[in-house]
């Protein structure tokens, strides 16, 4: 019974555990495969960089001060 040899090849394949946001979105259901988180992200990633452009340039604007004029004698002349 020690000469018995089996031929049977066995191959073991193992998927690899992919982590990051991309399979996050995949998980929570947002996003059905890859290419579709990677389209939400762009659309994330956009939609932050027009927030940001919106809050610097409204706050340029409205960060102007007047001087109030003072009456002439208040300012010593």
């Amino acid at each position: 019974m020690s000469n018995v040899e089996f031929e049977d090849k066995q191959t073991v394949y193992r998927s690899e555990k992919k982590r990051g946001i991309t399979q996050m979105l995949i998980r929570f259901g947002i996003a059905k495969d890859e290419k579709s988180a990677q389209v939400v992200m762009l659309v994330i990633a956009g939609l932050a960089v027009v927030s940001a452009l919106f809050l610097v340039f409204s706050s340029s604007t409205s960060g102007k001060v007047e001087v109030n004029q003072l009456p002439p004698e208040q300012t010593g002349i």
